[in-house]
């Protein structure tokens, strides 16, 4: 077979390309195979149309984040395109990791602590001690990580020639030890805070424990964590992140896979292939764990394709890391550091079986009580469902050393073949705002937080939550734009001038829908109102010219597509295609000739092509073929719902309608308050129901479709707008009449007498106007002057306030009360302004069933 070689790392990278043997499988698409980093590869399955699929699923310790959303919707829609474009037979298996360290932690961390709480509800001087000692604990711990990075630091500088991967760890381990020197000084600062509410029994001193939840938990389990040993602790908290996974999951529109398989059902399994890799001599018992001889493994050889002897290889996805012993201590857990360097044969070697020490859940084995490494559950349970092979393995870019190398290690040692799989697709990096997700930086995103779905009381403030997302929150279908408009396999930075891109790029497809849904309307409605006049039907030049574009775009997308996915390729070209129908529908509404005629059919053949492709994608799911309500909400959830259901609010809003229109006319009410309930109709009835209503001087209303919330908001903001423009005005007015009322006011002063001034001025003239100031100096003839003419211009006033004094007071309490009206209406249409928000979700949630209900009625 042929080979596709990299140089590089320990020794050649090879990889059997499965598509010389299927050429009935491959349909011309190329992939990014993290097996050949350097070259874009033909894809095909290794039998027929079948596409055998793993992906690794999560650890299930903790609530799933924006880096988990961006690996599960990415390889969600390369599954659908899979499927939905190229043809092929996907069967999906993912894994549930539910034994691992991370959990083991988590769980004793969360038990302790609740079980703490529960026995120290009331203050005592213990408190203050217990408190102490855990600051003291984590912040020694703290102090040596930065410590020993410091030192790995100075060590690597020291180096002459420094390498890409040394170059890169250098700076990770600086980038780190900032980090944990930020955590260190956010734990002190929590620490002081919690220890005036404790010392002081201060009536709010509970809430100090949410200020050192995990610094207490880390001290907790350090004194009691070898004594938790019920396995049912640790299983009810992996069963809760698990729920909560495919809940998110469902949230963001991702497919199930088609087998689920969980670690803690499975370890029959992974003891059996384990016990098989011992046999073929690729892993031994020490001390009651198995570990996975590296050494043996790599000299080992099978037989290639051509009954050929080659040798295994290993690692095949980084050849570089061989030997980088932070990544091997990352990958064999937490609890692990430095138990299985004394047992193990070669540092490099890792665990396929560990031994359970006290604190940890246990099962029986050929060895003793113990569980499965972290790595071993995958290679087992995926070959357990797959078989000696796996078309497709994917997952996120930061487990493709050690995780992804040491499963690919164990399935070809326990099949003693070449290659186990054949093409590994990884997920890029995401960061938010150009930096590493991370709770110590306060901008850990989970998923419910972005979708704004996560009702409960977490450790995380409402001001660190507004830091993290910069106030966005996006729905899912934004959120799986946002990921369509950057290649699935480079990084991506998540920013909220990005997430504005998407949602401008969902406007612009449901904007056009709804268009292409009036157009097909108004010509229904016509033919229906005058069948003898029949719409032209003849293309012109416009209709040939948008018609080739559309066979431009189709070409487009299909190369883009066949190239890796190329999806940022894909949805440029549908927005162009989108603005090509745009400007023809203007071009007809402008045009100087007599064919202003609108061809539906080309319209529709384009929005249906469209709506295809964002089907493919998983932006929308229609319930029908020729649906085009993208935008209008989730008809998945208006499923076997009843007709009387869904045209039941509707009928109601314009039964009412109805019955005001009665009594205002019983009531001879003027033509504006009769106007005044149509546009009540359309800004607070209609849009919280779906529906757009506009005025429209050529054919008397239009009417949309639309997403309820949003047609909400949009009244909200405009009405915000409005109430805006009135406050300024009334802000102009009330300066005007202050100034007028402040002129009054001085006219009514008396004239100034400067003799009595005698703080200021020591001499005067005949005319009692100031010569002297006190301090004995002159008053100069200009000061003089200015005087004299402010006091006889005082006088003046003054004699006219006199003459006209209850005209001139009448007027200035009339002035008065005109301020203070329009300071009261200031405060009101401000405080309308701030509420507009909560007044426009309140009422978005009411008629959440209403709105889902409605895209039903439109279809």
């Amino acid at each position: 077979k042929k080979m596709e070689n990299e140089k590089g790392g320990r020794n050649d990278r090879v990889w059997w390309n499965p598509s010389l043997n299927n050429g009935s499988g491959f349909k011309g698409l190329v992939v990014n195979n993290s097996l050949t980093p350097s070259q874009k590869v033909p894809f095909a399955p290794q039998k027929g149309s079948l596409i055998k699929w793993y992906i690794c699923g999560p650890t299930v310790y903790d609530s799933t984040h924006l880096g988990h959303a961006r690996n599960y919707v990415t390889f969600d829609y390369i599954r659908r395109i899979l499927e939905g474009y190229f043809g092929y037979k996907l069967f999906v298996v993912m894994n549930i990791t539910d034994i691992d360290d991370k959990i083991i932690l988590k769980a004793r961390h969360n038990y302790l602590f609740e079980e703490y709480c529960k026995k120290n509800s009331s203050w005592s001087q213990q408190l203050v001690t217990d408190l102490t000692c855990a600051f003291q604990f984590l912040d020694n711990k703290l102090s040596k990580k930065i410590n020993d990075l410091t030192v790995e630091c100075e060590t690597l500088s020291k180096k002459e020639n420094l390498g890409k991967e040394s170059k890169k760890r250098l700076e990770e381990a600086g980038k780190e030890s900032g980090l944990i020197a930020e955590r260190q000084a956010s734990v002190r600062q929590d620490y002081n805070i919690a220890l005036d509410l404790l010392s002081n029994q201060k009536e709010n001193w509970q809430s100090a424990w949410k200020l050192m939840k995990d610094s207490f938990s880390e001290w907790l389990d350090s004194q009691f964590g070898s004594a938790v040993s019920d396995k049912s602790i640790f299983q009810k908290h992996a069963f809760f992140y698990e729920a909560e996974f495919l809940e998110d999951m469902k949230n963001l529109n991702v497919l199930l896979p088609d087998v689920l398989t969980r670690v803690s059902e499975y370890v029959p399994e992974v003891v059996s292939f384990v016990e098989k890799i011992i046999e073929r001599g690729y892993a031994y018992e020490s001390n009651g764990s198995v570990y996975f001889n590296v050494e043996k493994f790599e000299t080992a050889k099978v037989l290639d394709g051509n009954d050929k002897d080659c040798p295994h290889q290993y690692p095949k996805l980084k050849p570089k890391a061989a030997g980088n012993a932070r990544l091997q201590a990352e990958g064999e857990g937490a609890l692990s550091t430095n138990v299985g360097t004394k047992e193990k044969i070669n540092t490099r070697d890792f665990a396929l079986w560990k031994k359970s020490k006290p604190g940890e859940p246990a099962w029986d084995s050929t060895w003793g009580a113990g569980r499965p490494g972290w790595h071993i559950e995958c290679s087992a349970m995926a070959s357990d469902i797959l078989g000696d092979y796996v078309d497709v393995h994917c997952g996120g870019e930061d487990l493709k050393f050690p995780h992804h190398d040491n499963e690919m290690a164990q399935a070809e040692g326990y099949f003693d073949c070449k290659q186990w799989v054949n093409y590994f697709l990884h997920s890029g990096h995401l960061h938010i705002n150009g930096l590493k997700m991370s709770k110590s930086l306060k901008n850990f995103i989970t998923i419910r937080q972005i979708l704004n779905l996560d009702n409960r009381d977490n450790n995380q403030t409402k001001e660190e939550l507004q830091t993290a997302t910069a106030t966005a929150t996006a729905t899912s279908r934004q959120l799986r734009l946002l990921f369509l408009l950057t290649h699935w396999d480079k990084p991506m930075n998540f920013c909220i001038s990005a997430l504005k891109e998407a949602i401008s790029k969902e406007k612009t497809f449901t904007s056009f829908f709804q268009n292409i849904a009036n157009e097909l309307r108004v010509e229904r409605s016509i033919i229906e109102s005058r069948p003898e006049n029949m719409p032209l039907q003849r293309w012109g030049v416009a209709e040939k010219e948008l018609h080739l574009e559309t066979l431009n775009t189709y070409e487009k997308v299909d190369n883009a597509l066949k190239d890796n996915f190329d999806t940022p390729i894909v949805i440029t070209a549908l927005v162009d295609l989108i603005s090509a129908c745009n400007k023809y529908l203007s071009k007809k509404a402008i045009e100087k000739t007599d064919d202003k005629v609108v061809r539906t059919s080309l319209l529709k053949s384009i929005a249906l092509f469209v709506a295809k492709m964002l089907r493919i994608f998983g932006l929308f799911d229609f319930s029908e073929q020729q649906d085009l309500s993208f935008g209008l909400g989730d008809s998945s959830n208006s499923i076997n719902v009843s007709k009387e259901a869904i045209v039941t609010p509707y009928i109601d809003a314009f039964a009412q309608f109805r019955a005001n229109i009665r009594t205002a006319i019983k009531e001879k009410k003027q033509t504006g308050e009769i106007l005044s309930i149509c546009d009540n109709v359309r800004d607070d009835i209609l849009p919280p129901l779906g529906v757009k209503f506009e005025d429209s001087d050529a054919s008397g209303h239009l009417w949309k479709f639309g997403d309820p919330k949003e047609l909400t908001q949009a009244i909200a903001q405009q009405r915000a707008q409005l109430a805006a423009a009135q406050l300024k005005k009334i802000e102009s007015k009330i300066a005007t009449l202050s100034k007028q009322l402040e002129k009054l006011q001085c006219e009514r002063q008396p004239p100034v007498d400067y003799q009595s001034q005698t703080d200021k001025y020591s001499e005067f003239d005949a005319d009692s106007i100031p010569t002297k100031f006190i301090d004995g100096t002159n008053v100069s003839k200009n000061q003089q002057k200015s005087l004299k003419n402010e006091r006889d211009k005082k006088k003046t006033n003054y004699a006219k306030f006199l003459k006209d004094q209850e005209q001139l007071l009448a007027k200035e309490n009339s002035i008065i009360q005109e301020i203070d009206n329009l300071k009261k209406s200031f405060a009101t249409l401000s405080s309308n302004i701030t509420t507009s928000t909560t007044i426009t979700t309140s009422t978005t949630s009411t008629t959440s069933t209403t709105s889902s209900t409605s895209t039903t009625s439109s279809n």
